[in-house]
């Protein structure tokens, strides 16, 4: 509510008397904290040296020793869902988030629109005086609202961050990411450099950067107001990217040739050598040494349903799954290849795999480092609240075999070890969008049940978590016995093991600032807050109790304030804990296509639950001895839980559970600002649709850009060469060959996707000195094609430059037979350029054909190869990126689709007046199977 003007107002302003008051803006109380959240992805209980792990983070590592670590503290299983509730402290699915923003389906507790109602901590405290910072991953944005013509209500400055730094979407390149500055599409401010780690560019150094002069350009003007940052940089989600140099401190780091019979000792080299197996046992040591664990603590076993037995052929035995229905079948990912079933090829190659994902995560935390260095040295560190946790447990998304570039598989390649052992030495760097497999997503998962999407088991849910600041742990004082806490065994940790989920730390940082939260925000009547601060841990009566004990018969009352219940529900997916006591469904998530919810099997696990002498019940937090089958008072506490899931997932719109296929779910229609094409023609194979793109504007995301996928179409630029291209000084240009002196135009067109990707109609002077117009389409990083034609010395006016694809070939000669496993369902045909004096582009197709030279070439060997007239044109099913690397005119800002030009391949010698892409009515029908892994690597 505004506040009254309690002055004087008279006709003669000498008369009057000012108020100030109501149009002063929010001043926060003195003294107030800062507030940083640092949320890493797809990061594992097992992974870092804080929990026993072998990543080393020294950041984090800080922040652990300066407050607490708790070891109980649980997610959604999924990303964009837990950070909503980290932000705003309201279950996932009242947040309409039951799953990320690309899978939502239009009910209320899956629409992708966070409630006004559910303000964010950043909204209220930015209304309390404070400034709000958000730098890296969002995902709390719809898909179909995240481009330049959307409303920005759902961007972070919609929901209270005053300045923004990132990217909107659940993942981005490392070295070329698709930036966000504030509420307009940017691009990174220098280019990457393999040979250079310390000054080369990485979005994670990059964040830190922006991250710092946020902070400094507010104590700049007013030293004493206090901030709340968001900082989430893209580790440690895929891709996995960072120089090879750095991957030395973890052991295996030849930089040259795998050579035949030499690759076991570099597996040796590596921290990780021993492989998935032996890396759990030993952290789980490490655990029960330091007290997170009891000695008696198992580790769930590997494929704990039967998921590694293969049939005859080498495929997995569906029918000896435990829980798989009836003609269903368990998710090809979802399963572990053990170590020493592997070569040791394969070996090495996921050591690599291991090493590379490790430093990635060492390399962000020292980003993190320097900013936590600068808060140090400007006195700002002792006087800021830091929550420091993960999203989710590991990622399993590159298979059993991991990948050396992800693309491949949605579009329906087969991803194998033998192709990924071949990139091994490029793996992290600009040539590869990797990610390592499912065994170390098992392995940093120590030492619970499967991954991230698994919301039912620990290896999804549990998380690493911790907290520092006032009111957090304080030094040792005389006198003062709750603040004179050792670690429990050897670790340097305070350890907190209560039950804490991501719902409970907006409430917790409200009460630390003493803040009560407000019944209206922005005009919006708040719902309900619901989840429950666990500022009492703080207190050191906590300290040494493993969790909270709860009797079975559930006659013990819990302390007022300590949180009972949670429920979970992702992909298909779902459990409930009640005091201790687990209840889960075996279930395979999404893009298992189960259904039939109904007759599930449910589980019942004692987590930390009684442990009175007349039950066998002894706490099992690792998910291994099924209690359901146990007599009758576990079939009674089991019916009491699942009674349970069914109140809290009505209450917090916790249905309808949705474990379809990935594709279906984001080919589903949802909200879009243009008619869709063809409307009214969709049984017309012959229509077409006409999209206009003009140069200057920002780049078009690939989920709003014309849909070229699997059909002819045709790309029409129409190019103003003035009174002659070929006139002016000389100069050197960026774009052209090394040592060409070209006065002639050269540059981008038209782009659209990237590296591992993507299609661009550009202008070249070629290594012979011929000017060309050429066309490129990068077949996911693996086939670089390329058509050109020689274009007359002296262009001048406006002309028409087009190709056109006409999808006149498919994929079933000798050619598919023979290479099925190389091209998979892509859509083949031929292709045409052709150039018209003209300024309309329809009028291009009347001239003649020029005559084209065809080329093959890949990023490593700048040269192109000729005559491969025999083989098809061919184009990918799929999307050109799993996010980002949208459409461009005259210019190319991410990563280069073709290896003829470098970032960002402005045209130069002309200037594009419009392009036209026109899209032909014959898609091929689309194949659901091709996208299925395409959502889950979003997340």
């Amino acid at each position: 509510m505004g506040k009254d003007f309690k002055g004087k107002i008279a006709l003669d302003i000498r008369d009057s008397v000012p108020d100030w008051e109501p149009y002063k803006q929010p001043q926060a109380p003195a003294g107030s904290p800062n507030v940083l959240y640092i949320v890493i992805d797809d990061t594992g209980f097992g992974a870092w040296e804080m929990y026993g792990g072998d990543i080393k983070m020294d950041a984090l590592k800080e922040i652990a020793e300066r407050g607490m670590v708790f070891t109980n503290f649980h997610t959604t299983a999924l990303c964009s869902p837990t950070r909503s509730s980290l932000l705003n402290g309201r279950n996932a699915t009242s947040n309409g988030m039951s799953c990320i923003e690309e899978c939502t389906t239009g009910f209320p507790g899956s629409s992708g629109r966070i409630p006004f109602e559910n303000a964010f901590l950043s909204t209220v405290l930015q209304e309390k005086g404070y400034a709000t910072f958000a730098l890296g991953k969002w995902h709390l944005s719809p898909v179909e609202e995240s481009n330049m013509a959307s409303s920005k209500r759902h961007w972070p400055l919609g929901r209270g961050f005053e300045r923004y730094y990132g990217f909107l979407g659940g993942e981005t390149d490392q070295w070329y990411p698709d930036i966000v500055h504030d509420n307009h599409i940017s691009e990174q401010p220098y280019p990457p450099d393999m040979n250079d780690p310390e000054n080369g560019y990485h979005v994670s150094k990059d964040l830190t950067d922006r991250a710092i002069s946020f902070i400094k350009d507010v104590r700049a003007i007013a030293p004493e107001k206090p901030w709340m940052m968001y900082f989430s940089p893209g580790a440690n989600h895929a891709p996995h990217q960072i120089w090879p140099q750095l991957i030395k401190e973890y052991g295996y780091n030849t930089l040259g040739t795998v050579e035949t019979g030499k690759e076991q000792e570099y597996v040796d080299a590596s921290v990780f050598h021993e492989g998935y197996e032996v890396y759990r046992e030993r952290v789980l040591e490490n655990m029960k040494n330091w007290g997170i664990f009891d000695q008696a603590v198992q580790a769930a076993p590997i494929n704990p349903n039967g998921e590694g037995i293969l049939d005859s052929d080498g495929e997995v035995d569906h029918s000896q799954i435990n829980g798989v229905p009836d003609g269903k079948k368990w998710p090809q990912t979802d399963y572990v290849r053990p170590w020493s079933s592997l070569e040791v090829e394969e070996q090495a190659l996921f050591c690599r795999m291991a090493e590379i994902y490790a430093a990635f995560s060492t390399y962000t935390d020292k980003q993190i480092g320097r900013l936590l260095q600068y808060l140090e040295d400007t006195g700002q560190l002792d006087n800021t609240i830091i929550v420091a946790c993960a999203d989710n447990g590991a990622s399993a998304e590159g298979g059993p075999n991991g990948s050396f570039n992800e693309n491949l598989f949605f579009n329906d390649i087969p991803d194998t070890t033998a192709e990924n052992m071949k990139h091994i030495n490029e793996l992290g760097t600009l040539a590869t969008y990797n990610h390592y497999p499912t065994g170390w997503a098992w392995a940093f998962d120590t030492p619970f049940k499967y991954w991230k999407r698994w919301s039912g088991y620990e290896g999804g849910a549990a998380a690493p978590f911790m907290m520092c600041g006032p009111g957090i742990k304080e030094p040792t004082t005389p006198g003062n016995p709750l603040t004179a806490e050792q670690p429990i065994g050897s670790a340097p940790y305070v350890y907190r093991k209560q039950y804490i989920h991501a719902v409970d730390v907006v409430p917790t940082i409200y009460q630390m600032l003493d803040i009560e939260p407000p019944e209206v925000v922005r005009g919006y009547t708040q719902n309900p807050i619901e989840g429950i601060s666990f500022a009492y841990t703080f207190d050191r009566a906590f300290a040494g109790e493993m969790r909270k004990v709860y009797d079975l018969d559930e006659d013990q009352k819990p302390a007022t304030g300590v949180r009972e219940s949670q429920f979970y529900s992702m992909l298909g997916t779902r459990g409930i804990w009640h005091k201790g006591w687990l209840a889960s469904t075996v279930h395979a998530p999404t893009p298992s296509d189960w259904g039939n919810f109904e007759t599930d099997t449910w589980e019942l696990y004692c987590l930390d639950g009684d442990t009175s002498a007349d039950t066998p019940a002894n706490p099992d937090p690792t998910q291994c001895n099924d209690l359901s089958g146990s007599g009758e008072k576990y079939l009674a506490k089991l019916e009491l839980l699942k009674s349970a899931w069914y109140t809290m997932a009505g209450r917090y719109n916790g249905v309808p559970l949705d474990d379809r296929s990935t594709a279906i779910i984001m080919t589903e229609p949802r909200p879009q600002q243009r008619r869709p094409p063809f409307e009214g023609h969709e049984d017309n194979p012959l229509a077409t649709e006409d999209y206009v793109y003009l140069p200057g504007g920002s780049e078009v995301p690939e989920a709003v850009a014309v849909n070229v996928r699997s059909r002819s179409y045709s790309i029409a630029a129409v190019v103003d060469f003035g009174s002659g291209a070929t006139k002016g000084a000389p100069k050197k240009r960026r774009q052209g060959r090394e040592g060409i002196l070209d006065q002639r135009a050269t540059g981008v067109l038209f782009a659209h996707g990237g590296r591992f990707g993507g299609h661009a109609l550009y202008l070249t002077v070629d290594t012979d000195g011929q000017h060309k117009l050429c066309y490129v389409y990068n077949w996911l990083g693996v086939r670089e094609q390329r058509a050109s034609c020689v274009l007359p010395d002296n262009l001048q006016g406006k002309m028409v430059l087009k190709v056109a694809f006409d999808k006149s070939r498919a994929l079933t000669d000798d050619l598919h037979t023979n290479q099925a496993d190389t091209y998979g369902s892509s859509v083949a045909g031929t292709v045409q350029l052709s150039t018209a004096v003209d300024d309309d582009p329809n009028t291009a197709t009347t001239n003649a054909v020029q005559a084209l030279q065809l080329g093959i070439g890949t990023t490593g060997n700048r040269s192109w190869s000729t005559g491969f007239d025999s083989d098809p044109w061919v184009t990918q099913p799929a999307n050109f990126a799993l996010t980002g690397e949208g459409l461009n005119i005259a210019r190319d800002g991410g990563h280069p689709v073709s290896h003829d030009y470098e970032n960002p391949g402005e045209l130069e010698g002309a200037s594009v007046v419009q392009v036209v892409v026109t899209i032909k009515n014959d898609a091929e029908p689309l194949d659901f199977s091709k996208l299925d892994r395409l959502g889950m690597w979003k997340d």
